[in-house]
């Protein structure tokens, strides 16, 4: 089972991983979240993929972010397309996509 308080949205053909607790956030559709993450004030933007264990707070995830297991990021704004590195914290900071391609 999940939490998703009543003064949260979430998208169509959205997955919640089972003890996830959301509050006071806005999913948007296609989206994956993972078990035991703790989401609070945040901002899920479509087709974005939160893995298991992270911990998010006033966050705003663009489109297809992957944030990988156990982070916790704090008032961060993740860019369309980011990866986040697994068990990684972040805290007032804008992640964006790195073109080392």
């Amino acid at each position: 089972k999940c939490q998703v308080g009543p003064d949260c949205l979430v998208g169509d053909h959205t997955r919640i991983g089972d003890k996830t607790s959301i509050k006071r956030s806005t999913i948007g559709n296609h989206v994956t979240i993972g078990a035991n993450v703790k989401m609070v004030g945040c901002l899920v933007m479509d087709n974005a993929q939160i893995e298991e264990g992270c911990k998010l707070e006033n966050c705003i995830i663009g489109p297809r972010v992957r944030i990988g297991e156990r982070s916790t990021l704090k008032d961060c704004d993740v860019g369309s397309g980011t990866a986040v590195e697994k068990e990684t914290q972040h805290k007032g900071e804008i992640i964006m996509a790195s073109d080392s391609s």
